[in-house]
């Protein structure tokens, strides 16, 4: 599955030379690259993304361009010289005529790196291998790339530039997660991915830690499925159970109240208490739905918080601020 979006920036890439942008983030990673890049997930879909480790990547509209993978590690880091030889050493099980033309060190944000620079003659390809250690969310990071031998003046110094600049522990209180047509923010590193799926018309991310989970979903052609913003409660109601993934069970919201965000921009807030039906489970589930229109998208999207906790301070003061952000986002 790949996407584009539309967070645009201005960048100084080589000598001087202005190029648009887009960032993204992704599981605590933000990144820009040039426009045209598209950002892909692994093809082989997971019931349960591990916390421990991740991927993602980079592609324009010939080739994979860069690919960032990671694992967290427990105490002790890994050793970056042993990281880097393996990898290659794995390159070199499907491509065998793969050399090393150079190697050394090098920064990535604040954090030094191990890099090898690699060539493939006969395929005319070349590329690096980035590695590095983030101390501050423990995980050893691997970054290859590729690009076309022919174009390696241009590519080349753009590829190192981009990754040098990888940001992976923003010092921000939430943290960015991108997706088709959705922008969400979550607490920084507080946060896991249970499950995602991008379909079309249809974007979903399902993110928990142990006190709150927190679904997010982008439904598009919203004008072929209601005509005015106050149709949106009844229209929602006859619509999740069949086509939402991830609601939870026994989940029936009734009643919405019309809130007024910023901008004039209606929202619909649901709160219910499903109940256990076992006597001597006393704890209740607690949900809160969100819905809203962005006519200019032409989407409709849709926020759902649950936990089995009480409500206290903390948790309610997240789920405002989530909210708050969600709606400005989209």
């Amino acid at each position: 599955m790949i996407f584009e979006v539309t967070i645009i920036n201005t960048f100084d890439f080589l000598n001087g030379i202005k190029m648009k942008t887009q960032a993204f983030g992704w599981q605590y990673f933000l990144i820009s690259v040039p426009i045209g890049w598209q950002m892909i997930f692994e093809k082989k879909r997971k019931k349960r993304q591990s916390k421990n480790t991740g991927y993602f990547g980079f592609r324009d509209a010939k080739e994979k361009k860069l690919e960032v993978s990671w694992a967290k590690y427990d105490k002790n880091p890994p050793d970056l010289i042993k990281v880097i030889k393996n990898f290659f050493e794995s390159l070199k099980k499907s491509k065998k005529e793969i050399k090393i033309r150079t190697e050394g060190e090098r920064k990535v944000n604040d954090h030094k790196a191990k890099y090898i620079y690699w060539e493939l003659e006969n395929e005319r390809i070349q590329g690096y291998i980035v590695v590095w250690i983030c101390d501050q969310t423990q995980r050893l990071i691997i970054c290859p790339s590729q690009f076309a031998t022919k174009e390696k003046s241009i590519e080349k110094p753009r590829i190192m530039n981009i990754i040098s600049q990888i940001n992976c522990h923003p010092e921000s209180q939430f943290s960015v997660w991108t997706a088709p047509n959705l922008q969400i923010h979550s607490p920084y590193l507080s946060m896991n991915l249970k499950k995602k799926d991008f379909l079309i018309g249809l974007t979903f991310i399902h993110l928990y830690n142990d006190e709150l989970n927190f679904l997010a979903y982008r439904i598009g052609l919203a004008d072929q499925k209601v005509t005015d913003i106050e149709e949106i409660p009844d229209w929602y109601k006859a619509y999740y159970k069949k086509h939402l993934p991830g609601i939870p069970s026994n989940y029936n919201p009734e009643n919405f109240t019309k809130l007024i965000y910023k901008k004039k921009k209606v929202t619909w807030k649901n709160k219910h208490t499903l109940e256990k039906k076992i006597p001597f489970n006393l704890r209740n589930t607690h949900l809160e739905t969100y819905l809203w229109l962005n006519l200019k998208k032409n989407d409709i999207y849709c926020i759902i918080f649950f936990t089995k906790r009480k409500i206290e301070i903390g948790i309610r003061e997240l789920i405002e601020k989530m909210t708050k952000l969600a709606i400005e986002a989209n």
